[in-house]
């Protein structure tokens, strides 16, 4: 049993450790995964905030977003909300697109 043990302890320091509940992220990606995409410019940062935003958007007013937005500056808003608000970070990213898309375009009386 102690063999066994000793063979296995060097997993369990591969393993990392639990966040706390409040911490918790219950999507795959946090705000630091995001800022970090969006700060290289990355596809992954670009696609992730236009997927949210069109998902946004299609499922009810509570974003007005102007017509002639480029994915870029949404981007770029994102990427600014997220360095601006690092005590969010630790939250899941697509909570922190709607924040920051809220933040600069919600919508005001009927739509």
């Amino acid at each position: 049993m102690t063999r066994l043990l000793l063979l296995l302890l060097p997993l369990f320091c591969l393993v990392p450790p639990a966040r706390a509940a409040d911490d918790a992220v219950h999507g795959f990606f946090d705000g630091d995964d995001l800022l970090r995409w969006c700060t290289m410019k990355d596809a992954l940062c670009t696609g992730y905030v236009a997927g949210v935003s069109d998902e946004l958007s299609r499922n009810g007013p509570s974003v007005c977003r102007p017509a002639h937005v480029t994915v870029a500056q949404l981007r770029d808003l994102v990427t600014l909300y997220l360095e601006q608000h690092p005590e969010e970070r630790r939250l899941q990213a697509s909570s922190l697109v709607v924040g920051a898309l809220r933040d600069a375009w919600a919508c005001r009386g009927g739509r």
